[in-house]
């Protein structure tokens, strides 16, 4: 036996609050139990037998309209045990209107927790800083004015001219004070000899050097930013895909600057490490070389 057509009905309220359906005709027979309620953008939408259809009345407002019936007799509900629910007014005050976390369902499914960030470990080892495998990243300390003239720095200068042209051009076109506290991270150059090719670090610890240094006290402050920033730089340019093998420093400060190494490590040793170590982005661990006496 074929069913008779659906009927689409309109969604509205009677002279006491109830939800009804308007314009039903003259003893016809159907179903409006309601099932549940719910609010978007401010927007009341009941959901009954059938599938509720959003759309804008003439007025350019949300309006829920249409909603199909069946043409058919209730079914015959078994009697019930259970205490009786709660009220028309119960309901209302109970429906889902608000984004209280008591409304939501719970999905089975746990949140994962944050993984606590790392700090950056120092590892103190003697033996040559430069003998470092191909495209590793070496970091020392600098001063803002483009200046490589003494210490390790100018070890620096003699393996790495082209590097050091490219650190004076840096100063050169910056402000002491905007660069102190900050880093740059150099790109290995083209090699005319064999000599390995690497990464240069260049932390910016103090505005000057020899004897118009900053004081001892200002350095290590102004080395954890300088740090922090670079190892940024490192881990962009590892996600871009530049293959920087290992990290290494020298015992940075310690030599022209003049600050003690144990105060400049207990510095760096307090930064803390974000990101997917897994990946091999993040620099968590730096060796730290020293000559051997």
């Amino acid at each position: 036996m074929t069913q008779p057509p659906k009927k689409k009905q309109r969604i509205s309220q009677d002279d006491h609050g109830q939800e009804d359906a308007a314009g039903v005709a003259s003893g016809q027979k159907w179903t409006s139990k309601i099932a549940f309620e719910i609010t978007s953008n401010n927007h009341r939408v009941l959901v009954v037998e059938g599938e509720p259809k959003l759309v804008q009345n003439d007025d350019g407002e949300a309006d829920l309209s249409f909603a199909e019936f069946e043409d058919s007799e209730p079914e015959a509900e078994e009697p019930q045990t259970q205490q009786p629910g709660p009220t028309g007014e119960e309901k209302r005050s109970t429906s889902p209107d608000s984004t209280s976390s008591s409304d939501i369902p719970a999905t089975g499914l746990s949140t994962p927790k944050p993984k606590p960030p790392s700090t950056l470990r120092i590892v103190d080892q003697v033996g040559d800083l430069f003998d470092a495998p191909e495209k590793s990243g070496l970091i020392h300390a600098c001063n803002c004015v483009g200046s490589w003239g003494a210490g390790i720095a100018k070890t620096f200068k003699d393996l790495y001219p082209e590097e050091y042209l490219v650190y004076h051009s840096w100063c050169e076109q910056s402000l002491s004070q905007y660069l102190v506290g900050t880093a740059l991270l150099i790109a290995p150059r083209e090699k005319k000899d064999k000599k390995k090719k690497h990464y240069i670090g260049c932390l910016f610890t103090s505005k000057r050097g020899g004897k118009q240094r900053d004081k001892p006290d200002q350095i290590p402050s102004q080395t954890g930013p300088a740090m922090r920033d670079l190892l940024r730089q490192i881990a962009e340019a590892r996600s871009k895909g530049k293959d920087i093998a290992e990290v290494r420093m020298c015992l940075i400060n310690s030599g022209v600057f003049a600050v003690p190494w144990d105060q400049t490590k207990k510095v760096l040793e307090t930064l803390e490490v974000f990101g997917d170590e897994e990946e091999g982005r993040v620099v968590d661990e730096i060796v730290a070389y020293s000559r051997a006496l």
